[in-house]
């Protein structure tokens, strides 16, 4: 296998009692929306990312050559999908209420947008291992619905509704 040399020249391989982080043991939680539901919002969610930063490349000219230097930090939006659940909680419901309710980013009734510190949130990324320790966890600060889509609906399928949204935030924390 690539990468690997078992029991080669140079020592015995990776550890085969090493965890490994997995896709599948992470948690999500919006400070204010989901605090109430925490344990049971969350597990309504199907698919997150972690953060990811790029840094905008400044360019300096020094006679036939260019130097490169760090400029402007920006961090991408993450998208999340959610499984939508009608009961308790109504995730299409607070999505709903974060995006376009009397307290949302636009409130629709009142057709006005809302200031940034009515809609933007705190937010948490917690990756787990199997017995449920937290074993990293992101900070997101001033995170904020920039796209909400209720996805289509069809008859010809027995797939589960989706709600899927497309979060912004200012900057971002691993601890």
């Amino acid at each position: 296998m690539p990468g690997f040399n078992i029991e080669g020249a140079w020592g015995e391989g990776p550890n085969a009692v090493t965890e490994l982080r997995r896709k599948h043991r992470w948690l999500f939680t919006v400070a204010g929306i989901q605090d109430q539901q925490r344990n049971r919002s969350t597990l309504y969610l199907q698919k997150a990312a972690r953060p990811s930063v790029k840094y905008e490349p400044v360019e300096m000219h020094h006679d036939q050559e260019k130097a490169y230097f760090a400029g402007k930090t920006e961090w991408e939006a993450i998208t999340l999908e959610f499984y939508d659940a009608e009961q308790d909680p109504d995730v299409s419901e607070w999505v709903w209420d974060w995006a376009c309710g009397s307290e949302g980013v636009v409130n629709i009734t009142a057709v006005t947008v809302a200031v940034p510190s009515a809609y933007k949130k705190k937010a948490q990324l917690e990756m787990r291992d199997g017995a449920g320790t937290t074993t990293e966890t992101w900070t997101l600060w001033n995170t904020w619905p920039t796209e909400t889509n209720w996805n289509e609906l069809d008859y010809t399928v027995s797939d589960i509704a989706l709600v899927t949204v497309v979060i912004r935030f200012d900057r971002a924390k691993r601890e």
